[in-house]
């Protein structure tokens, strides 16, 4: 086979819709329906809501945001309907890539206040902006033992690009945005479960879910597990001909 086209990457036209998350801006409000303090989540453009009861809350004047872990998947509401469910714990994906690196790409970066990065590195190499040469330049990527990772002003950041089966693939697919290490090392390790000798990854359905873990000083915190099917070998390949077939016929994969 001509190599060019032996190498073409099917899934190259995959096109995000929308994202995927576990947690959002919050802040401390009042609730008539509570009657009280609670957490009002920033789940609508135009309000937040009530993290107990759901109903719309005004933030108390003078608290700062900040980013709230929720136990559930925050989705766009086109998995709500096909799910029949507006706070999944899990739901079932297929990557989006055959490719790892194209699949969840991933770096320690640093960005600006405004937004604009400012460093991006692998652990070996980074591109870091330097204001004399008006542009970035090349430098050693020490990762977390950078002096700029210590203070957290540089965080791992990755982002895990997948279909779900559920809803009409046609259109495209979502993306997970992660600054979690223990959630990236989940996923990459179990997208490599599933990558062949050639470095293919198998098209095959996934359930992402998320974990509860404990702290050694007894706080909670949320992780986001990506998990494969107990199935034989047969099974395997069944599962994920059929997917890949489905995907390839709406021009995904």
């Amino acid at each position: 086979m001509i190599k060019a086209i032996a190498e073409l990457d099917p899934t190259s036209n995959f096109r995000v819709k929308g994202a995927v998350s576990i947690g959002c801006r919050a802040v401390k409000a009042m609730c008539k329906v509570c009657g009280g303090k609670v957490i009002g989540l920033k789940l609508l453009e135009e309000s937040y809501l009530c993290s107990t009861c759901d109903n719309p809350v005004e933030p108390i004047r003078g608290e700062a945001q900040f980013t709230c872990s929720l136990p559930y998947f925050v989705v766009p509401d086109e998995i709500k309907e096909a799910l029949g469910d507006a706070k999944p714990k899990e739901l079932e994906v297929v990557p989006a890539y055959s490719s790892l690196e194209r699949t969840i790409p991933n770096s320690y970066a640093y960005f600006t206040q405004s937004g604009a990065i400012y460093c991006t590195g692998n652990g070996e190499t980074a591109k870091r902006y330097n204001k004399d040469a008006r542009g970035f330049v090349n430098i050693t990527c020490p990762g977390e033992n950078c002096k700029l990772f210590q203070p957290q002003k540089c965080r791992i950041s990755g982002t895990f690009y997948f279909y779900v089966p559920d809803v009409d693939i046609v259109s495209g697919g979502y993306k997970l945005v992660t600054k979690s290490k223990l959630t990236l090392i989940n996923i990459v390790t179990t997208l490599k479960k599933i990558t062949s000798s050639d470095g293919l990854i198998s098209r095959m359905p996934l359930t992402m879910r998320i974990a509860e873990r404990k702290r050694s000083d007894g706080k909670k915190y949320r992780i986001v597990e990506l998990i494969p099917p107990t199935v034989s070998m047969s099974e395997f390949a069944s599962i994920a001909g059929a997917k890949v077939a489905a995907i390839s016929a709406a021009g995904g994969g």
